[in-house]
């Protein structure tokens, strides 16, 4: 505290200078026995992660959110840990993970180190669905670029007998298109 702090506190709250000092002692002691973590309301971690204040309140209501803190008034109150996992939510989220299954993974995570196992098979699962989703995707772009270089093609000669004119694209279409 600086002087004028003193002053303040010693007039407004007629504390003598003793108690004063104590106050400070024991909050410096406080302070630097812990460590500080920074507190973020639900506005600022919307603002910081790019996430609506809904979709927060949401993820709480769900489940999703068990590990924040909250103020005597009742408002959350985010570390940076909890944005850190939030991040997780989100990824997994992004992943076509369900809420259910997510939720599975934040009680594992508070469970601690004796459900590891749990989690690391649970992203394995997530991977091997992802892999299978861009497999997929990479098919359906394929047949995109397949699409456009045919239009291309009707395009620039202004009518659609493109597989006359060229036999790759012909042969691109059977492969892409066929069944077997």
């Amino acid at each position: 505290f600086s002087q004028s702090t003193y002053y303040i506190f010693i007039t407004l709250f007629k504390l003598p200078f003793f108690i004063i000092y104590s106050l400070e002692l024991t909050l410096s002691q406080e302070l630097f026995s812990k460590e500080i973590v920074m507190g973020y309301s639900i506005g600022q971690v919307a603002e910081k992660c790019g996430i609506s204040t809904y979709t927060l309140r949401y993820y709480d209501k769900e489940g999703l959110l068990p590990f924040v803190k909250k103020t005597p008034s009742g408002l959350r109150d985010f570390s940076d840990q909890d944005i850190e996992l939030l991040r997780i939510i989100e990824c997994l989220k992004g992943t076509g993970m369900q809420i259910k299954d997510i939720r599975q993974y934040i009680v594992w995570l508070m469970q601690g180190d004796s459900t590891l196992q749990e989690r690391l098979d649970m992203f394995e699962r997530q991977k091997e669905r992802l892999e299978m989703q861009m497999r997929q995707l990479m098919d359906f772009m394929d047949k995109i670029n397949f699409k456009i270089d045919f239009y291309k093609d009707a395009v620039a000669h202004g009518d659609m007998n493109v597989y006359a004119r060229n036999p790759e694209l012909a042969e691109r279409k059977k492969k892409l298109f066929s069944c077997d």
